[in-house]
């Protein structure tokens, strides 16, 4: 896999790189291929962080994906976004887990059920 310097593009390069990776993080996890889905996820969080480290952005641009047809795409960005911008974030995320989408939908869920069900209690322990 190519490693790149995400210092080095645009805040548009930047999110057309995310949504490449997502697509193909979405193809590898529908295939069972977790080394994969995990790669793609190192380098997914590398340009959301470097979003985020952008004075002039924080990281809204990822909201753009929020429209995305690829419904990893938009999981990701949310998933991304929690931190900085967690309504706009939780939103797309409840979207997502009553959209029937699978298995991103499944995901969606567990991640909302991770922030504030029992396993949420169980963490903060």
């Amino acid at each position: 896999m190519t490693r790149f310097d995400v210092a080095s593009l645009t805040i548009e390069g930047l999110l057309e790189r995310y949504a490449q990776l997502s697509i193909r993080q979405g193809a590898a996890a529908d295939l069972v291929k977790t080394s994969l889905v995990n790669r793609l996820g190192d380098q997914i969080y590398e340009i959301s962080k470097e979003l985020k480290r952008r004075p002039d952005d924080r990281g809204r641009a990822l909201m753009k994906l929020f429209d995305h047809p690829n419904v990893q795409v938009r999981l990701n960005a949310a998933r991304s976004l929690m931190s900085v911008f967690p309504e706009e974030a939780r939103q797309q995320i409840q979207a997502i887990a009553n959209s029937g989408s699978y298995p991103q939908s499944i995901d969606a869920g567990l991640y909302l059920s991770s922030l504030d069900g029992e396993l949420s209690d169980l963490l903060r322990r």
